[in-house]
């Protein structure tokens, strides 16, 4: 969205697609809400799009040869950083083992994996969300580990 603004700033013809059914990217679907509410991410978002932004929401990934072909002059792709870091260390493969940008997108999209009954944590920015939140999640026993 950055990049979008300053281009259209610029007087480009900007045009996003974005894969999430909202805007806002780790703002959005990475930060816990009461960290960043939504209402507020909304009203910088709409301010950016004022610029003459032309936002599609819920769209497939495209090839930059695909929008060349279909005449925009020019792709950026601006991929984000959802995807997250599993630590290198055994058993991160197990089931019930998740990395937490899935697990906090989840929760931000209202719902949260099934994280059973006894959950640990290792480091402290999803601890907070699970004290803050734990009426969203099903579990009786919560031990965080930084």
């Amino acid at each position: 969205m950055t990049a979008a603004y300053y281009l259209a700033k610029k007087g480009h013809e900007v045009t996003v697609f974005e894969k999430n059914e909202k805007a806002g990217g780790q703002c959005r679907y990475g930060i816990p809400a009461y960290r960043l509410p939504d209402e507020l991410l909304d009203r910088e978002i709409a301010d950016i799009l004022e610029v003459g932004i032309d936002l599609h929401t819920n769209m497939e990934k495209r090839s930059p040869t695909q929008l060349i072909e279909d005449g925009y002059d020019a792709v950026l792709v601006a991929a984000g950083t959802h995807q997250g870091t599993k630590l290198s260390i055994p058993g991160n493969d197990l089931k019930g083992v998740y990395v937490n940008t899935e697990f906090l997108k989840a929760a931000r999209r209202g719902s949260p994996l099934d994280i059973g009954e006894r959950v640990m944590v290792r480091g402290t920015g999803i601890g907070r969300l699970l004290e803050s939140e734990s009426h969203s999640f099903n579990f009786k026993k919560f031990e965080k580990r930084p």
